[in-house]
């Protein structure tokens, strides 16, 4: 929802035979707004690896979300997902004489 601050997971990945993260993978978020963030690299319980991030989309509308994972400068994978975010809406406060 516009105006709302979203905090989640936006993508994950998996990588054969690491039992942890390799030194040196960043991720970087491409919001889809012209904003671009760092994510937060977790290990899950299965093995593979989260990438989490927070965002304020502004407007409502569709966005493309680029994940661009990388080890050292070099880019290992991109990936893309979506972004639906809704109207806020009217909200109204106040008293009636």
């Amino acid at each position: 929802m516009e105006g709302v601050r979203f905090s989640g997971v936006v993508a994950s990945f998996t990588e054969t035979g690491a039992r942890r993260l390799v030194r040196g993978t960043t991720a970087l978020i491409r919001w889809g707004d012209g904003e671009s963030s760092r994510g937060t690299i977790t290990r899950a319980r299965d093995g593979s690896f989260a990438i989490s991030g927070k965002h304020l989309y502004r407007r409502r509308g569709s966005y493309a979300v680029l994940v661009e994972i990388d080890r050292d400068g070099q880019r290992l994978n991109t990936v893309q997902s979506s972004a639906e975010v809704a109207d806020a809406g009217f909200r109204a406060a106040g008293t009636v004489a």
